[in-house]
């Protein structure tokens, strides 16, 4: 198309150009090519093993104290552990990519998280 493979930043003096890569689990990827309908986020770790008996569906951006308070909540009523899910394809919006999915999936340090 006659684009040079460098591109220069037009950036304000105060302004940063940040990068960031994130290479995708394998389960990531199946999910985002249609191969498969969920995915636990972290993968075949022990988290994803544990069977949930609800499922707590949000965009969860950020996750914050009344997700969290929900969640115990409707583990509480349930009488064991609730799903936290996240869509990666929502209407009106744009699919989450790998990074999307990554920050979305650090805010978790417990409790289950899956990606559908």
């Amino acid at each position: 198309c006659g684009v040079s493979s460098h591109l220069t930043a037009m950036l304000r003096p105060a302004e940063r150009l940040e990068e960031r890569m994130v290479e995708a689990m394998p389960a990531w990827r199946e999910l985002l090519e249609g191969r498969v309908s969920r995915t636990p986020a972290w993968g075949d770790s022990e988290r994803s093993s544990v069977q949930a008996v609800g499922v707590f569906p949000g965009s969860f951006n950020p996750l914050h104290d009344g997700h969290r308070r929900m969640h115990a909540l409707a583990q509480e009523r349930l009488g064991g552990p609730v799903e936290f899910e996240i869509s990666v394809e929502n209407v009106g919006k744009l699919p989450l990519d790998y990074v999307d999915m990554a920050n979305r999936a650090a805010q978790f340090t417990d409790g289950l998280l899956c990606f559908t």
